[in-house]
């Protein structure tokens, strides 16, 4: 079968154009792009066949507002009212994405009850369960209080990852805890894309 070069007979304004080179699949195209293959896709109703791309192929690249994108953290409690937190997500070489935690949290001393660290749980639903990915916060040198963390997002995260995530930091008693979400809650907040 041989097949002849797309072309979509518009583009929306703001959308920029690729055309196709040997080689190229739709996945890759939108993660060069920094977006969902969801969104390439959609831009694209002239591919019939998006499984089946050739060279000169040209497809409309949208808009899309890119990563890094970041949200803040809120205290649960008004007895954590100074606890404070942002969570950036960001595309990087190595993973699909990166989701960068740095809080300002009260000692862990201060909490009594034997807490003995910080961690960091993404808690997500997928439509056959609850899961999270979680990861112990770390001391940052010589800044009191302040502690960070880096999840690192493979292609297979994302794929079961939905639009709404909510993040926690929580005070735990053991060094290796059962997510989610931790023994005490101490900020929260939720990422609305990835």
């Amino acid at each position: 079968m041989v097949m002849f070069p797309r072309k979509p007979t518009n583009c929306p304004p703001d959308a920029g154009r690729y055309t196709v080179r040997p080689g190229d699949v739709m996945y890759r195209i939108a993660r060069n792009y920094q977006m969902d293959l969801n969104q390439l896709l959609e831009a694209n109703p002239h591919i019939s066949h998006p499984g089946l791309i050739v060279p000169g192929d040209v497809l409309c690249i949208p808009k899309i507002k890119l990563s890094p994108y970041c949200t803040i953290l809120q205290p649960v409690e008004e007895e954590y009212s100074t606890a404070s937190g942002t969570v950036m997500v960001s595309k990087t070489p190595n993973y699909e994405k990166s989701v960068s935690i740095i809080a300002v949290l009260p000692g862990l001393e201060t909490l009594n009850d034997n807490y003995k660290q910080y961690e960091a749980y993404l808690i997500y639903t997928t439509p056959t369960d609850n899961r999270a990915l979680n990861k112990p916060l770390h001391k940052v040198p010589e800044t009191p209080n302040t502690w960070a963390a880096t999840i690192d997002l493979t292609p297979e995260d994302i794929k079961e990852i939905p639009r709404n995530v909510k993040i926690v930091i929580s005070a735990t008693r053991t060094e290796y805890p059962e997510p989610p979400p931790g023994d005490l809650i101490i900020l929260e907040g939720n990422i609305s894309r990835f």
